[in-house]
């Protein structure tokens, strides 16, 4: 009768003599990119992961991680003869990538978020161009040229939306920004305003007017 567990006990000893016999993990490659407003912003790197990550060119909806507290997010796809050409070069000045800003980094056991917001709690707003002067007609908004100031808001569209809540600066660490009345929205500095709106204490839209 066949003696099944020496059998087994030698499989084992195969296995663990012959560690090219595992098959390797298949990894996909990627580019990596610093979030805006962090350590890195700006800066690029490829990256690897066992796992198949998102990306579509912006901070907001591609994959993040973070590595020392500094996040990065996936901004396209990349290949492992890319990775292995910037392993082990360094960061930043002085760094000796050819392709690179940063050493090529395994992400395969790194947390994965959604998006440079959820990975460092410090949102990436949307620039839009707002009347400097306030007006207690919505319509005379819409007739004349006007200065503008630039700002922000943490809306999806172009322009601000009911709900929407206006800031100073480009993150949601900035102040936000509250007026009397109604001020003119615009894309473009010194344009006619496209819509016109009202602000709570707290800066966030109440009403929008849409100019003819």
């Amino acid at each position: 009768m066949p003696n099944y567990r020496q059998q087994l006990s030698g499989s084992l000893r195969a296995v663990a003599a012959c560690p090219s016999c595992v098959t390797p993990p298949t990894y996909n490659y990627y580019i990596a990119k610093g979030c805006p407003g962090g350590t890195y912003d700006g800066f690029d790197r490829k990256v690897k992961s066992t796992a198949s990550l998102n990306y579509n060119g912006t901070p907001t909806s591609g994959d993040s991680f973070s590595e020392f507290g500094s996040c990065w997010y996936i901004d396209g796809a990349s290949t492992e003869t890319a990775y292995d050409a910037n392993l082990n070069c360094g960061c930043g000045a002085g760094n000796t990538c050819p392709s690179a800003d940063c050493s090529s980094l395994d992400v395969s056991d790194f947390a994965i978020t959604s998006g440079c917001t959820a990975c460092t709690g410090v949102g990436t707003l949307t620039p839009f161009y707002s009347t400097s002067a306030v007006y207690a007609q919505k319509e005379f908004v819409c007739d004349f040229v006007a200065a503008f100031t630039l700002l922000y808001h943490n809306g999806t569209d172009t322009l601000p939306s009911v709900g929407d809540t206006i800031y100073a600066g480009s993150t949601t660490g900035s102040s936000t920004v509250t007026w009397i009345n109604y001020r003119g929205f615009g894309n473009f500095d010194g344009a006619n305003a496209s819509t016109t709106g009202i602000v709570n204490a707290q800066g966030v839209i109440q009403t929008i007017y849409v100019c003819p």
